[in-house]
């Protein structure tokens, strides 16, 4: 399996916005983000009008699979614990199996593993939340696949 490009919403610590992810990014690309001339969110965007045309464009730039996933924070690798890399894997086994697998993820530290897919803070979820939900663009057996899966939460945030 290979995985393009991640969006997930009120997902996990990330809060009431997108947060998206695509992999194999251009150095063109590369250079507008450093150069804050274009966001990861407008990229996905992009990608997400024409993702086997996405998907071609990473073939012909030679990349096969995912090597890994490196986090950075403040422009140093030294500094990578809470950037998101965990979350990214949450997400695409949400995504896949409705299974969040890391235990205690809420900032509370209560929530079985498998029910958590919003972090509470001091023991709530974030006012007004309606939704939470994670969209992968993953190929398989040389099919591309768009999956979203999510929850949608009761105004009480009784149940979801």
């Amino acid at each position: 399996m290979q995985v393009y490009a991640i969006r997930m919403f009120n997902f996990m610590r990330f809060g009431e916005r997108n947060n998206s992810v695509v992999f194999d990014l251009s150095e063109e690309q590369k250079s507008q983000i450093a150069n804050e001339t274009i966001t990861i969110d407008a990229i996905y965007n992009e990608v997400i009008k024409d993702p086997l045309l996405h998907v071609q464009t990473v073939k012909a730039r030679g990349i096969e699979t995912m090597i890994g996933i490196i986090g950075k924070i403040d422009g140093t690798f030294d500094r990578s614990n809470g950037s998101g890399k965990s979350t990214i894997l949450e997400s695409i086994c949400y995504s896949h199996y409705e299974k969040v697998v890391r235990k205690l993820a809420n900032t509370d530290k209560e929530g079985k593993a498998g029910t958590t897919v919003v972090t509470k803070h001091n023991g709530k979820y974030p006012a007004g939340l309606k939704e939470s939900w994670v969209e992968e663009i993953f190929e398989e057996n040389n099919k591309v696949y768009r999956i979203k899966r999510g929850r949608s939460f009761t105004k009480s945030h009784k149940s979801s």
